[in-house]
């Protein structure tokens, strides 16, 4: 999903639906989204401004309407971490100004 303002990317972040994730990203890491999926691997993260971060998260919510009963992964210190809708929403808004990784 990536956010634009005024003809320039303000903002993105790469992740995907998994059906029956069992904790091994490899298999799915370039399968196609599953919307049926319930648990979601976030992978790349950036939005430097509070615009970006609502355009994101109403996205985010628009399309994956069931998004508070998903599980959320991530890699943290090159482990897999569970996290919860409200931990996702969290890591959003702290990585506004931020250029890095999720992870």
């Amino acid at each position: 999903m990536v956010v634009e303002e005024w003809g320039s990317i303000s903002g993105f972040v790469t992740y995907r639906r998994i059906k029956d994730f069992d904790g091994d990203i490899v298999p799915h890491f370039w399968s196609p989204n599953d919307p049926e999926g319930k648990d979601v691997y976030l992978h790349e993260l950036c939005n430097p401004g509070k615009h970006a971060t609502y355009t994101m998260l109403a996205t985010f919510e628009e399309f994956n309407q069931d998004a508070p009963e998903l599980n959320y992964w991530g890699h943290r210190r090159e482990k897999l971490k569970r996290y919860t809708y409200a931990d996702f929403k969290r890591i959003i808004w702290a990585h506004q100004k931020h250029h890095h990784h999720l992870t």
